[in-house]
């Protein structure tokens, strides 16, 4: 059985694709439906970027992934023990990156999906 939104062929017996997580049987929206049915629950990519750049890791939270919140509980916690070692300052910097682009590419897939499939995608 073929994916009804991207096409992928589908093993017998998967309810959701494992490419786009379309559930089977469920239609992507025609092409020109009503956007108000999701626009409402975009969320901004670049309040996203702003949350991660003062909390690292809660953009991620902001899309509705509790995960995002154990994220930001990790790099403090990391943060204060390499703080104390050599080259520990930078990479707390790359993981500081890391995290902000993890929350604007979370936010961007979420958006994706919603406008893909016209229901939040958790």
């Amino acid at each position: 059985m073929l994916c009804g939104n991207c096409g992928h062929k589908m093993r017998p017996g998967e309810e959701v694709c494992s490419i786009c997580g379309t559930e089977l049987g469920h239609a992507p929206p025609k092409k020109g439906s009503d956007p108000s049915l999701y626009k409402k629950n975009l969320k901004s990519e670049a309040r996203a970027v702003l949350i991660s750049v003062f909390l690292p890791g809660m953009g991620i939270y902001y899309a509705g992934r509790v995960k995002g919140a154990v994220y930001f509980f990790w790099f403090v916690v990391m943060s204060v023990i390499l703080f104390f070692i050599p080259f520990g300052p930078i990479v707390i910097f790359l993981g500081w990156l890391f995290l902000i682009y993890k929350s604007y590419e979370t936010v961007r897939n979420y958006n994706h999906y919603l406008m893909t499939n016209g229901r939040p995608p958790w």
